[in-house]
């Protein structure tokens, strides 16, 4: 019977599992609209953004697209769950394939590919996966990374294949404990194939200065040589134009320095000077030609405003004059709603009209869309640089940085920033602090803390994060108002009174059973009595390891999801296990207890007389347990405001209480209960070393709440 049992928990527990991988259930991905005021009329370009497919490993994808007309192979895919995305999107991926044709036009041309808001480090292919097929290799914060593609790497008129794989060793994967999963990453902004004259105009790392004082436009511009030095002196050109009338020139006639990144400085002498502010939104145009001795010329044309913002005594300052914040904050989900339904501008002209001036993205960096809606309509936007956990693991490079800041000073709309979330113990993370603070100057800069008066930095005004609202003597930030949260469970209490009386019930039988004695353990033909003890014994058992399970799940479906307002991306799987079936979770852990409990007992089995069977001995010992019922009616107490902690608190109790009845009954019968603790032993050691391995997560988390 007792090997009867254990098969069936087995099996049971291998349905439930892969029940709970077929039917585990994600956000819903959408896909994200995104446009830009950038323009240029000097580039070919291909929009790589539409369906991609996706695939869990990059071998998987590579065979895939390779063998895309073998019907064999593509019913594998099916088995294997290949499917595809939509990029940009909001859905993580670990591997995404997309194939595509240029012709023999692009040959005489180097290629950029530009992959914008990209989260998550990941490494991009070309027509192959080995090591000679790589592109480039980034880790991704939301910014856009550009990527060289020489002529020699495309197939002309034939089919290529860009391959995008998510790997480990990453900063920017935007969980806390990531190490334990495998990591995914997302691509939210635009994927453009250009291709380029041998010197062009690198935008992501050019930035836009006004000086008041003297009224001139500084424009640090970066040309990018992609083969050679050798096709000089070069001329750069830039215009300024409002209303189709160019109001400021400026000509600059170049050598070469030495480097294929070549940073070339513009001024522009303005006679009049129109400043964008949120009640007129004035914009120039800034058009900028690069041309060199052969006659190839690259040009890139996009909208500036001239705008002076500081921070001073606490307050903002815009052009001069105290600026009041009245602003909203916006969440990664809020931010792919709107943008899926192309609802920004929209959106933002609304909110204008409802009194608000500032809008704060949370744990992400706005889009071009956001950003260029903004300058139009005249509304201001908050930004954070990566900060928080990833600030506290590794320091970002200096090149991502620079390519924040520049695409902030290329527009107007971008008015303050949040440049570290709950961090300022360490020499090194002032010196980054530092670092930051000086490189966004004189754009007003902030540090949120969640702790009452925890972190203060010379010369950064700090803001508690603590509450929902953020304020400050600058104004106040309050989140986007949404319908309530959902409720995951909504058949919980039904389901909690149901398992009490079943939970009574299976002990009530238990105990109105036959006593046994160890004895009985040997006893190969039992007679009827002892059979029905045996069984309400197991069944007593398993409903033991239910009721925790039951208790496990209801925590984690209680656990607020974001843990703070202000940190949306920390602990997401805690959301996506709540996103599941709780009683397919419930079934599921339950098992996994009962198998971890037969383990348990099964390694100590030799030491005890006549060495029994595994669940044998475990229904002997499980006679001290007839008091699990007891959790199971205070589950049910939960929903009339019974504190939540209770049951798990009440378990340990008892368990601990009935330890020295289980110890005296071991020694009666000659066994050594010290060979129980073996399994649960190894079971701390591998917390404590997944705990180490995680040290900058708690760590970080306990500086932020506790410290």
């Amino acid at each position: 019977m007792f090997k009867r049992l254990v098969l069936i928990i087995i099996s049971l527990f291998a349905l439930s599992l892969f029940s709970l991988c077929v039917s585990w259930h994600n956000d819903p991905e959408v896909e994200l609209y995104s446009d830009s005021g950038v323009s240029s009329f000097s580039r070919l370009a291909q929009d790589l953004s539409g369906k991609w497919s996706k695939y869990s490993s990059i071998k998987e994808a590579f065979l895939a697209q390779n063998d895309a007309g073998d019907e064999s192979t593509n019913l594998m895919d099916r088995l294997s769950g290949e499917d595809s995305i939509v990029l940009p999107s909001s859905g993580e991926f670990k591997v995404v394939a997309k194939q595509f044709k240029v012709n023999s036009k692009w040959g005489a041309r180097n290629s950029i590919l530009a992959l914008d808001g990209v989260y998550g480090k990941v490494r991009v292919y070309l027509n192959g996966i080995n090591h000679v097929n790589v592109i480039g290799e980034f880790d991704g914060y939301g910014e856009t990374h550009n990527l060289e593609i020489q002529p020699s790497r495309f197939d002309y008129g034939k089919t290529n294949t860009l391959f995008i794989e998510t790997i480990r060793g990453g900063a920017a994967n935007h969980q806390a404990l990531e190490s334990i999963f495998s990591p995914t990453a997302k691509i939210t902004g635009k994927i453009i194939l250009e291709a380029v004259t041998e010197t062009s105009i690198d935008l992501e790392h050019t930035s836009v200065d006004f000086e008041p004082g003297k009224k001139q436009l500084l424009v640090n511009a970066m040309l990018w040589h992609h083969e050679s030095l050798q096709n000089g002196p070069w001329v750069l050109e830039g215009k300024l134009i409002r209303d189709k009338t160019v109001v400021a020139q400026c000509l600059l006639p170049l050598a070469s320095d030495g480097s294929y990144r070549q940073k070339a400085g513009l001024v522009f002498d303005l006679p009049e000077v129109s400043l964008w502010s949120p009640l007129q939104p004035e914009l120039y145009e800034l058009d900028l030609t690069v041309s060199n001795a052969m006659g190839d010329q690259d040009s890139i044309q996009f909208p500036v405003g001239l705008r002076t913002a500081e921070e001073k005594n606490g307050k903002i300052l815009l052009n001069g004059s105290l600026w009041n914040v009245q602003g909203i904050a916006l969440t990664p989900g809020q931010e792919s709603e709107l943008r899926h339904s192309k609802g920004q501008k929209a959106w933002l002209a609304e909110q204008k009209k409802n009194g608000f001036n500032m809008i704060y993205f949370v744990d992400q960096f706005p889009d071009e869309s956001w950003l260029s809606s903004a300058d139009q309509i005249g509304m201001g936007i908050w930004a954070e640089l990566p900060a928080g956990r990833i600030f506290s693991k590794q320091e970002l490079e200096q090149e991502s940085l620079e390519i924040f800041v520049g695409r902030a000073r290329q527009h107007p709309s971008l008015l303050a920033w949040t440049i570290i979330k709950g961090l300022d113990g360490t020499e090194e993370e002032k010196d980054g602090i530092n670092e930051r603070k000086q490189l966004v100057e004189p754009a007003p800069v902030f540090a949120l803390d969640f702790r009452a008066g925890g972190m203060r930095q010379e010369g950064i005004e700090t803001v508690n994060a603590g509450n929902q609202t953020l304020s400050g003597a600058w104004g106040s930030i309050a989140p986007v108002k949404e319908a309530d949260q959902k409720n995951h469970w909504p058949q919980e209490r039904l389901t909690a009174i149901i398992w009490a009386l079943i939970s009574i019930v299976v002990a009530f039988q238990g105990l109105r059973s036959v006593n046994w004695r160890y004895k009985e353990l040997d006893n190969g033909n039992p007679k009827r009595k002892l059979r029905r003890a045996f069984f309400w014994s197991a069944i007593g058992f398993i409903c033991r390891m239910f009721t925790l399970a039951a208790v496990m799940t209801d925590l984690i479906f209680r656990i607020p999801q974001p843990l703070n307002f202000w940190l949306q991306e920390e602990f997401t799987f805690i959301g996506a296990l709540q996103s599941q079936q709780p009683l397919l979770l419930i079934l599921t852990t339950g098992l996994l207890l009962a198998l971890c409990r037969l383990l348990q007992v099964g390694v100590a089995a030799p030491a005890f007389p006549g060495s029994p069977e595994a669940l044998s001995l475990t229904c002997w010992l499980e006679r001290r347990y007839v008091w699990f019922p007891l959790v199971a009616v205070l589950w049910v107490l939960l929903f009339w405001n019974l504190p939540i902690y209770v049951p798990a608190a009440v378990y340990v109790l008892l368990t601990v209480i009935a330890f020295p009845i289980r110890f005296r009954d071991c020694r009666r019968i000659g066994a050594k209960y010290r060979c129980l603790f073996l399994v649960p032993l190894l079971g701390i050691l591998l917390a404590i070393f997944g705990a180490a391995w995680n040290y900058s997560d708690f760590l970080y988390l306990y500086r932020i709440f506790m410290g």
